[in-house]
């Protein structure tokens, strides 16, 4: 019988419903002997004053089922949705054991919240029913033990905030959170997804996380440390996203389809990644150090590679090999440093072309780059310090540098670039390695700054190195050329290529002002540029101020300015006295402005009137073809 899986979204919390002392041990009482029927749904009991036991509340029927703290010694069994909580009132509760079915189950969840359970929790699923949710939730348990292996069970499983020894089982899905586990979790998914993020694995045999059955979703923000396996998962589709993976055999362990490896710190595995993929590897932001064999080793139709850190390895930084009939990927700016095989290898058929760029190949015991049986296409590399050469297998490049990177702390794995090294911005290349600049460098270098008065206010530019490290880049303004009671005016920012642009409509015309820039690199505040004064603007009279070039082919710039706020006409006549074009018409404010014409008039000589209140200026120009 097909039914549909369990929903995706984890059901909401219910709160704790009424307490009703009405004469509910009498009704228990009566119930157990026989005597009267159970207490009807939507209501709440308690333990131990209501019911003796937690198994004679769970089977009153009751909707909800509250234990105050104490030890219980049972294992109870729940048929049914019900809500059970302790309460921790006197500590919390304690049960021996606890055993859960659908036998008596529709769609709606199961909530277990506040239980010290001393063996392991046990879910079995009894009947082909509709599909079933299972919320546990700050508790702590010997383990979990999911006993529903047929596909069609639609299991879902959300587990928080809990501490067990091992969890395994069949689900349709699994989510867990801020769990704490003294072992490893095992599950088995019907080619569907999971959740398991913020859990610590804090060390067993086997896998910290064992996933098989084509599962799809995320594990992310992990701690897992002291496994043979980190996390296995073969034939799967997953992210695998800020786990932090220390003392294991094999860090990250896939298999399967397209797997997303990604700002990943991996330190002192036996190898950091091992990938067989017949689809794609995407390893992005990775901090994989201390390995005894391999950084990384991958065997994928295609592997991407984008802003590593690989070092301190005691084979190879990563080796990719291809099947034969197909091979392709990218990898940029990564940076492998002191391994003790070559930086980086490409084994595999000359299929697609494998590109690299603007990685750093450091310190190596072989050559930074080994090719074998791959086509490449190679620029912007910097192959620096390895013991047998820079590239075997492979032409060098014209665009290949030998420098040192100059690292900001290579003994603490710190590969970020100092401000002076020649990869911060090499020379047609750009930025070159995964960190960017990091030390030894200013808040900000400073490549330009200014401030002018524009029609509309003032108008600063300013521009900084690039791999600058300022977390932000503001704007202050103090009145007066030397003014000290600087405050961060509202400004409107653009950008001109590299440079930002801000525009300070609140500056007065008749005000002297004081600009500077301030930068804030982590808690510590800088002033970048002590302060470029801007004067007042000198008074107007209504006039026409540069009209040309004359004679002259081009668009023709008008520039003229308005004592005050004005209505004005600006317009172009021929010598006959016939308007050829109007250019600015209606009220404009006091100050300096500038328009244009760009009309394609036959050559010749020409008036620009200029009409403001009490007057007008104009000027002959001259049009060349």
């Amino acid at each position: 019988m097909s039914r549909k899986p369990c929903d995706r979204v984890s059901p909401p919390s219910r709160g704790v419903g009424p307490f009703r002392p009405r004469a509910l041990g009498v009704v228990a009482l009566l119930a157990s002997a026989g005597l009267a029927p159970l207490p009807a749904a939507a209501v709440t009991v308690v333990v131990p004053d209501d019911f003796s036991t937690v198994s004679l509340a769970i089977a009153s029927a009751a909707d909800t089922v509250l234990v105050r703290g104490g030890d219980y010694g049972e294992i109870p069994l729940v048929e049914r949705n019900v809500f059970l909580r302790g309460i921790g009132q006197g500590g919390r509760p304690r049960l021996a054991g606890l055993r859960l079915t659908n036998r008596d189950r529709p769609a709606a969840p199961t909530t277990i919240s506040g239980f010290d359970v001393s063996t392991p929790i046990v879910y079995t699923n009894a009947a082909n029913k509709s599909p079933i949710t299972v919320n546990i939730s700050d508790c702590t348990m010997g383990g979990l033990q999911v006993n529903a292996d047929d596909p069609d069970a639609h299991c879902c499983l959300y587990l928080r905030r809990c501490r067990l020894s091992y969890a395994f089982g069949g689900l349709d899905y699994v989510a867990m959170e801020s769990d704490t586990v003294d072992g490893g979790v095992s599950w088995k998914f019907w080619s569907r997804g999971l959740s398991i993020q913020h859990c610590w694995f804090r060390g067993g045999t086997g896998a910290a996380i064992a996933l098989t059955n084509e599962p799809t979703g995320t594990v992310a923000h992990n701690r897992i440390e002291n496994y043979d396996v980190g996390i296995s998962a073969p034939e799967s589709e997953l992210s695998i996203d800020d786990n932090t993976i220390s003392r294991c055999r094999v860090g990250v362990q896939v298999w399967g389809y397209d797997v997303a490896v990604t700002n990943n710190e991996i330190r002192s595995c036996g190898t950091g990644v091992y990938a067989s993929l017949w689809y794609r590897l995407a390893l992005m932001n990775n901090t994989i150090v201390g390995s005894a064999d391999l950084g990384v080793f991958a065997n994928a139709g295609e592997a991407v590679a984008e802003g590593n850190a690989i070092g301190n390895c005691a084979g190879a930084g990563i080796r990719i090999e291809w099947d034969p009939g197909y091979s392709a990927g990218n990898l940029r700016n990564n940076t492998f440093f002191n391994c003790g095989g070559n930086a980086l290898e490409l084994i595999g058929p000359a299929t697609d072309a494998v590109t690299l760029g603007n990685n750093i190949g450091f310190g190596s015991g072989g050559v930074g780059l080994l090719v074998s049986g791959t086509v490449v296409q190679h620029t912007c590399n910097d192959w620096f310090g390895n013991r047998l050469g820079a590239v075997s297998g492979v032409a060098p490049d014209p665009s290949d540098l030998e420098v040192d990177p100059q690292f900001c702390g290579l003994d603490s794995a710190d590969v970020r670039l100092a401000s002076g090294s020649p990869l911060a911005d090499a020379a047609g290349c750009g930025l070159v390695g995964a960190r960017g600049v990091g030390c030894d460098v200013t808040p900000t270098l400073v490549q330009r700054f200014s401030a002018a008065r524009v029609t509309d206010g003032v108008r600063i530019v300013w521009e900084v190195a690039a791999g600058a490290t300022a977390s932000a880049i503001w704007v202050e303004r103090a009145e007066g050329a030397n003014g000290q009671a600087w405050s961060q005016p509202p400004m409107e920012r653009s950008t001109e290529g590299r440079a930002v642009v801000e525009l300070d409509r609140g500056a007065q015309p008749d005000r002297v002002y004081r600009y500077r820039l301030v930068a804030r690199d982590g808690g510590t505040l800088t002033v970048l540029e002590a302060g470029i004064v801007v004067e007042a603007q000198a008074a107007l009279a209504f006039g026409l101020a540069t009209v040309g070039p004359s004679p002259g082919s081009g668009p023709l710039r008008i520039g003229f300015t308005l004592t005050h706020a004005a209505t004005i006409e600006i317009a172009v006549f021929d010598l006959m006295g016939r308007r050829i074009a109007t250019l600015e018409q209606g009220e404009r404010p006091a100050g300096t402005h500038e328009t244009e014409w760009g009309g394609l008039a036959p050559a010749g000589v020409y008036v620009v009137r200029y009409r403001h209140p009490g007057g007008e200026d104009r000027r002959l120009i001259v049009r060349q073809r």
